[in-house]
This record gives structure tokens, sequence and C-alpha cells, in this order.
């Protein structure tokens, strides 16, 4: 497959596309998981040269490292003045760039995560009920975190309350707040942009 032909494979297989590999560690579990077909040609991954940008960037977004592992005496000014402009994992295991439209097979994978941002205000061991019934769901939350960037997520929402002792998430949209102090297990997040 050519690189675009290996992203959108990936795509169709329900992968977030080629794989991006940002850190020491998810390097040394590609080259120990891809032995086998490294042995027939190098592997497409999600890293690209930017010709607008002049940078190296994978998928994410991610600039590449300046100790990502090249194949040795590997020039990369000279590759990609010869239009190499894709990322494989070479039979090496080393990274290294050729043109996108060589024939290869490929690396699928799940991007990381960017972080989402919550903004409000933090109440601990506060309570915050709507007297007015208006509970937009309710559900089981591993954290205080998740919670409130789940609030952060809806529209609607204005509140979110975590019950600690049973890790569950209660939303709130718009409407009569009532407020309850010193509960322990309870803590609430109250989303930017409402004033109390």
């Amino acid at each position: 497959m050519t690189y675009e032909e290996a992203e959108q494979e990936c795509l169709r297989r329900d992968f977030d596309g080629l794989a991006v590999v940002t850190s020491p560690a998810e390097f040394r579990f590609l080259r120990d998981a891809t032995v086998a077909p490294r042995k027939v040609c190098g592997l497409w991954v999600a890293l690209r040269y930017d010709l607008d940008l002049n940078k190296l960037l994978w998928a994410d977004g991610t600039e590449a490292a300046r100790d990502t592992p090249w194949e040795t005496n590997y020039v990369l000014p000279e590759q990609l003045e010869q239009g190499h402009h894709c990322g494989q994992l070479r039979i090496s295991g080393l990274f290294g760039m050729i043109a996108c439209d060589e024939l290869r097979y490929a690396v699928c994978g799940y991007r990381p995560k960017r972080f989402q941002e919550a903004r409000g205000e933090t109440f601990k061991q506060t309570s915050m009920v709507s007297s007015d019934g208006s509970i937009l769901s309710s559900f089981g939350a591993r954290s205080y975190l998740e919670c409130a960037i789940s609030c952060t997520t809806i529209p609607l929402c204005r509140v979110s309350r975590y019950d600690a002792d049973n890790w569950m998430c209660t939303l709130l949209g718009p409407g009569e707040l009532t407020v309850h102090n010193n509960t322990p297990a309870i803590d609430t997040f109250y989303k930017q942009g409402y004033l109390l």
C-alpha cells in the first residue's frame, strides 16, 4: 500500500490512522511487536514531512524528536531533498523517510487524546442540587476530574456533582440551585460562564 492507502485502510478498520510513536516506550513496543512483518519490508507510520512548516510531524501534530532513532548513516536532509516525505519503520527497526507512493505494510494505531480543559470553580464538600429537576444525566465516573470534564463538553451543563462514595457523576442544567455545605463525599464543579 502507498502511504495514503495505508492511512485510509487504518481508518476503514476503525483505528485513528497510522501509528503515532512519540516516546521511547512506544518505539520499543513497536519495534519488538513488528519483527516478523519487517522481515519483508518497512512499515508505514504516521510521520510526514510538512513542506509548508519545513518540519517532520507526527499525524497528531507532535514534532519528531531530535533523538528519533534514525537508521545508521541516514542523512535526513538529503532524503527530504529527494522527495522522501513519508515515514516508515525500516527493516532494521529504525525510522527512515521514503517516497509516499512506495508500497509498504502499515502499522495502525490509536492516537493519543489531547487533554480537555475544564474551566470553572471547584467547591469541595459542597453539593448543589437542582430545585427544578434539571438533571441532564447521571452516570458512573472514576474521578472528580472525569465528571468535571464531562460538564465542559455539554453546552447545557451548568454544574457537575461528583459523589466519591458511589463513584457517580450528576450533570445539572440551567435552573434554580440549592447549595448544601459540609457534604464530605461530594465535590461540585461550577462551569465558567455562570454566576453564583
